[in-house]
């Protein structure tokens, strides 16, 4: 912007927005004529004596025409001869820049700070900055710069620029049209508004996230999946084993044997956001392997494909209880706690969502479609051809998860601190020594991990020694090794070391959840019952207070016995008391 105000002057900004329809025929007869005569010029000898020739033709000073003749080589427009009427400087600030900074900073503390709030509290803070500054702006010229700010700006201020860009950027282009089933999925994670509870003992766990998968042809959905972890590549790999794989073993495990879910197979192109799980090494090879590619959007909402099926998903959770629609209400009264009304489990969530997609959004109209999602997988298919089915399920799953490339030793391989072992690791050794082999260790489980085999490429399992604590998961594992590294500060650490704190950790764990048990209770109770119990407090006090006081005397007891006054001997009064 600023290069192009420093090429073009104030005029010709001032001149682009012109139409010459609006010109009388006059106006248009004279700019016809200057620019007739500018292209004689132009085609002729340079020479003072054609320009003094041009201005006495057109009326003008010499020095106009050359400044006309410059713009008009540049433009070659005709409004270049147009007499560029002055506006007095008229959208240009006239106060001094120290000015203008003070009512900047008191307008963005305004913005953070007063939210819902009159103007006049901007203007009072500014004036007060300038005190009996005689130089100080007007309550108008203050106003003005509030109300020159744009409905985006405000938004960006008081929620965030990726609010604002949410609800005014324009709406995002859209991904090419596929011919068949699988051709690209889109893949998102979200958290859910949902409360979940403890199957254990129905303690709030709190919101869980909800990766979905969603084929773009004929938009039924390929996976869902339900955790409590953060979106990472253990949890794209069960994804993507879910999508791909048959769903009857899945659909029996959370006791949906009776729905049709017949949407699986190896997708041609995955396309998602760039999400360090998205864009991690072992997604992007993993899909590589089986024919797949990745694509990432190259902006936020880009296709929308899978926004609005998670939108659909959480308009469905809404209606379940421990959902988070009235968590933020204006009024306090209106205001639910999600934690109080948490009732659902993880499995009983996901299978609320399973019944949900299986039975009824699958099986209505689309309206992008004009058909259900499940005649239209049925219909491509028929078209198109079968999609790719996964040959080795185990396998596809590993090829998900993060790699690791230690080397071949005697004690086996070493990753993390643990040692694995495998009859299998003993060929590899008597064929050469020190060779790099891929190791994927179990997400569930630590203690087990999967070598590919550097000829065959077939993954077989090896086992490390036990660990003392027992149900070690590799996230568990990797976030105490890394605490204790850090706690080293740069001294080598064992085994031992990290056992100690999965142990200490877990009873830090223990601890803090029984303490959290007890703040619960402690809860501090709505502010009429507050006041009762102020109420109640007071007047036990007053009670116990009054018991442990002396009985009070008998009023008999304090007769004062009065003698008679002889007024003939008194000589003065008494200035105060009783007179005796």
């Amino acid at each position: 912007m600023k290069a192009l105000d420093s090429e073009f002057s104030a005029s010709d900004k001032s001149k682009s927005h012109l139409d010459l329809t609006k010109l009388s025929d006059e106006e248009y007869g004279a700019l016809t004529l200057q620019r007739n005569v500018m292209d004689g010029l132009l085609a002729g000898e340079r020479s003072r004596l054609t320009v003094e020739n041009a201005a006495r033709l057109t009326g003008k000073s010499t020095a106009t025409i050359y400044r006309q003749r410059k713009r008009y080589v540049a433009q070659r427009n005709l409004l270049t001869f147009l007499k560029p009427k002055p506006t007095g400087g008229r959208g240009r600030s006239r106060l001094y820049p120290a000015h203008e900074e003070i009512i900047a900073q008191e307008l963005k503390r305004f913005l953070r700070r007063c939210r819902g709030q009159e103007v006049e509290i901007f203007i009072k803070a500014v004036l007060a900055r300038f005190g009996q500054d005689e130089t100080k702006p007007s309550t108008r010229t203050i106003r003005r710069r509030f109300e020159a700010l744009t409905e985006r700006q405000k938004i960006a201020h008081w929620e965030g620029h990726g609010k604002a860009s949410q609800q005014h950027n324009l709406q995002k282009g859209s991904t090419p049209k596929c011919s068949r089933p699988l051709e690209r999925i889109q893949i998102d994670a979200t958290r859910s508004d949902i409360w979940l509870a403890s199957a254990e003992d129905g303690t709030p766990l709190g919101r869980p996230w909800v990766t979905l998968a969603i084929d773009e042809f004929s938009r039924v959905v390929l996976a869902v999946f339900v955790t409590f972890n953060a979106p990472s590549s253990d949890e794209l790999a069960a994804v993507m084993a879910l999508a791909a794989l048959p769903k009857e073993r899945w659909l029996t495990e959370y006791g949906c044997e009776d729905i049709d879910w017949p949407f699986y197979g190896v997708p041609l192109v995955a396309f998602t956001d760039k999400g360090v799980d998205f864009t991690a090494h072992a997604a992007g090879r993993g899909l590589e392997s089986w024919g797949g590619r990745w694509e990432h959007r190259a902006q936020p909402h880009h296709g929308g494909i899978i926004e609005r099926l998670i939108g659909t998903a959480m308009m469905q959770t809404r209606l379940l209880e421990g959902n988070t629609r009235f968590s933020k209400a204006k009024r306090h009264e209106d205001r639910v706690d999600p934690s109080k009304t948490a009732k659902l489990t993880r499995r009983e969530y996901t299978r609320e969502l399973i019944e949900f997609f299986g039975r009824e959004y699958h099986h209505r109209v689309h309206p992008e479609l004009g058909m259900s999602p499940h005649d239209m997988w049925q219909l491509g298919c028929l078209n198109g051809g079968e999609p790719t089915k996964v040959s080795d399920p185990f396998a596809f799953y590993l090829d998900f998860l993060p790699t690791v490339t230690p080397t071949v030793q005697k004690y086996g391989v070493r990753a993390s601190f643990l040692e694995y072992r495998a009859p299998e690791l003993q060929k590899i050794l008597n064929a050469a020594k020190s060779v790099r082999v891929d190791v994927k260790i179990d997400p569930a489980d630590v203690t087990r991990a999967f070598i590919k085999h550097p000829i065959t490429g077939v993954y077989f399992e090896a086992q490390s020694e036990p660990i003392c604590v027992a149900s070690v998961t590799r996230e568990e594992w990797e976030h105490h090794r890394r605490e204790c590294l850090k706690a080293a500060h740069g001294r080598k650490i064992s085994r031992a070391v990290v056992e100690f704190s999965i142990r200490t950790g877990r009873l830090s764990l223990d601890e803090a959840k029984r303490q959290r048990q007890q703040n619960e209770l402690k809860r501090t109770p709505p502010k009429s019952l507050r006041a009762a119990q102020r109420k109640k407090d007071t007047a036990t006090q007053v009670a116990a207070t009054s018991a442990e006081r002396l009985p009070a005397p008998d009023p008999k007891s304090f007769q004062v016995k009065r003698s008679p006054i002889d007024f003939a001997n008194l000589t003065s009064l008494p200035t105060h008391g009783d007179v005796r």
